[in-house]
């Protein structure tokens, strides 16, 4: 889709009020290609899908927002447990749980912004699986074992896949290096458009350092989802319905910032 001019395209480089066919227009509403038409992604893609990221992160942390089940407010009372004290499991030997490991809490919501989607309902669920988080990622990025969790599944099929996380630092990943703006620290390397500073430290020797997003975490072991960005269509038999219901999803897996706890994963789709 690059033009001869190299002029920036509608939904391809940023964002159009202009709908895709069969969708109403709205003012409130702008658009974005995701996809290249050849098989990768648009340039905008990572943008689209790191905002993705940011507000279902915030999203699922916003009390506001949620309104717990009759069962988990009064588990939470008897437990003395506010919003944002929710049980987060620490490392333990695999295997081996509590009493409490088969409850699952739940909380239902409604969007607070009035664009596409905002009118659908909102869960919030808060429980534990007793399997490492790289496991569970794999669990629930592979196509192919959907059948495993979801008995409503009649399958999954991976449409077109914009990234497979072979490459840690892709644009998808949530390691690119943060592109500069404002006030740049003197004595400082501009390389790749990032900020590198070389320091003298105690022993004489030199130190660098630069900005990035990536997390210091989990240096040796790490999903092999990370950064894969692709396109699902799945077929669900939801009970009590006689129809096949069929979805197309966008489905992206990080590692979750320092900032937003660390040691863990986000999934979106």
């Amino acid at each position: 889709m690059e033009t001869s001019s190299s002029e920036p395209e509608p939904h391809y480089h940023q964002p159009s009020p202009r709908p895709p066919p069969g969708v109403q227009f709205n003012v409130d509403e702008n658009w974005v290609s995701i996809d290249d038409g050849n098989g990768g992604h648009s340039p905008i893609a990572p943008q689209a899908v790191d905002a993705l990221v940011s507000i279902g992160y915030k999203v699922a942390n916003d009390p506001m927002m949620w309104t717990p089940t009759s069962k988990t407010r009064k588990f939470c009372c008897d437990k003395r447990l506010a919003f944002n004290d929710t049980p987060i499991p620490g490392p333990r030997v695999e295997g081996t749980g509590s009493s409490l490991d088969s409850e699952c809490m739940l909380w239902t919501g409604k969007f607070n912004h009035k664009y596409y989607g905002s009118d659908l309902p909102a869960v919030r669920a808060v429980g534990i699986v007793n399997m490492c988080a790289e496991d569970l990622v794999d669990l629930l990025m592979d196509s192919n074992r959907v059948g495993e969790y979801n008995k409503a599944s009649k399958g999954r099929r991976d449409e077109l896949t914009l990234s497979d996380g072979k490459k840690k630092d892709c644009p998808f990943s949530g390691r690119r290096k943060k592109k500069l703006s404002g006030v740049v620290i003197q004595g400082s390397l501009i390389v790749d458009g990032c900020a590198q500073v070389t320091s003298e430290d105690d022993g004489g020797g030199s130190s660098g350092y630069y900005g990035s997003t990536t997390s210091s975490r989990r240096k040796d072991k790490a999903s092999r989802h990370v950064g894969v960005t692709k396109i699902v269509r799945s077929r669900n038999q939801v009970p009590l319905i006689r129809r096949e219901l069929e979805f197309t999803s966008l489905l992206h897996c990080r590692e979750l910032l320092e900032e937003q706890g660390g040691n863990g994963y986000i999934i979106c789709a």
